[in-house]
């Protein structure tokens, strides 16, 4: 077989992999209301899925790199794909909240460090289109998860078959990991952690933390929004719930869009131009948002996934230049741990803000977390070269 005809492959491989890696994202919200009636659990209880989920999520993304040292990258991602398959399929399972809980556990730890290894490996072996393409492949996943359990819902099945399906594909994509172990690049030399020197100037630089900010405070706004301004709407605009619901799916699909148009000029630009336009577009559509009127919420929503849509991945390929490709490797599943940690503890931080104060008050909070990711970016590019 052919450099191209492997190269070609294992593309294939990994477009399908972010597809399957998005389907069980945002299915929990779907499979809540009759999951937790099987259970007997309040609503609320959904919260301490997420955040068991998105802590371990955290934890196994800052270990990914010692892993990615360690291993081969077949067997990493295998292991970790099988891990989120099983906490998939015991969710499908479950008959106590004990075991939900451990299937929880399980969709975590898997999560986490298969995201940081391929996060490296495309950053270090592709272009940044690919990566915001790969990405764009994680938002089809996201969009057809709930599609599947809203499929199984609405023909009388159970919330269990809907988890059973998105387990078999994750099981698939496991023995896809096994047999395609021929077509992955060698792992890349790293450096090594175990003289403190490394470790001190290393990992605990300021370019380091600059860097873990920046994915904080991205994935917590992305989500956010998402979260959050469907209640703006909806309790403090009274908006109809269909509109505002349908609004909140055009950010959803326009940050799935933006990264695959992203894609086709991120290489022209660069990383670093992509980033910063990202924000200031963001910037204004969150400007937009402050206007109580359907017409500047739409496209305020619009250009605001739009925008956001290139960061993400912008960032991720932008880590072997910023740390060189020995360090990138550690990075890489550091910076995605940060972004889970943002999921976990800063929306909810804001909840508790905007129902202290005003539901109003939350775009200007996103507006001033997207303005410190401005300087961050500029500090970690521009001042720390």
């Amino acid at each position: 077989m052919s450099i191209y005809s492997r190269n070609s492959i294992l593309l294939l491989v990994l477009y399908l992999s972010f597809v399957s890696l998005g389907l069980p994202d945002q299915t929990l919200g779907i499979a809540w209301p009759t999951m937790r009636m099987d259970l007997q659990k309040p609503l609320d209880y959904a919260g301490i899925i997420v955040v068991i989920t998105g802590s371990l999520t955290a934890v196994s993304g800052f270990v990914s790199g010692w892993f990615i040292k360690r291993f081969k990258i077949t067997i990493i991602l295998a292991v970790s794909c099988f891990l989120t398959a099983a906490g998939i399929a015991g969710y499908a399972i479950s008959f106590s909240w004990e075991e939900v809980l451990l299937a929880a556990a399980a969709l975590g730890l898997g999560a986490g460090t298969i995201d940081g290894a391929l996060n490296n490996y495309v950053a270090q072996n592709y272009g940044s289109k690919h990566m915001n393409w790969l990405h764009g492949c994680w938002g089809i996943g996201a969009t057809l998860g709930p599609v599947i359990m809203v499929f199984s819902l609405s023909y009388g099945q159970s919330w269990r078959n809907g988890y059973a399906v998105i387990a078999m594909i994750q099981f698939f994509l496991t023995l896809v990991f096994i047999f395609s172990s021929g077509l992955w690049k060698k792992n890349i030399p790293v450096v090594s952690i175990n003289n403190s020197e490394t470790v001190s100037t290393r990992f605990l630089s300021l370019k380091t933390f600059l860097s873990m900010g920046i994915f904080f405070i991205y994935s917590a706004a992305e989500f956010s929004i998402g979260l959050w301004f469907y209640s703006v709407m909806t309790e403090g605009r009274h908006v109809e719930s269909a509109s505002a619901g349908s609004w909140i799916a055009l950010y959803w699909l326009f940050l799935t869009m933006g990264r695959f148009i992203v894609g086709f000029i991120s290489e022209r630009l660069g990383n670093y131009k992509v980033i910063m336009l990202s924000l200031y577009g963001a910037l204004v559509g969150c400007g937009l948002l402050l206007l109580d009127t359907a017409c500047t919420m739409i496209i305020g929503l619009c250009l605001t996934g739009f925008s956001f849509a290139g960061i993400y991945p912008s960032m991720m390929h932008a880590t072997p230049k910023r740390f060189g490709k020995e360090m990138s490797t550690f990075m890489t599943g550091i910076q995605s741990g940060s972004a889970s940690l943002g999921i976990v503890l800063l929306p909810p931080l804001l909840g508790v803000i905007i129902t202290a104060t005003s539901l109003e008050v939350l775009v200007p909070l996103l507006m001033f977390l997207i303005t410190v990711m401005m300087f961050l970016t500029f500090f970690l590019d521009k001042k720390l070269k």
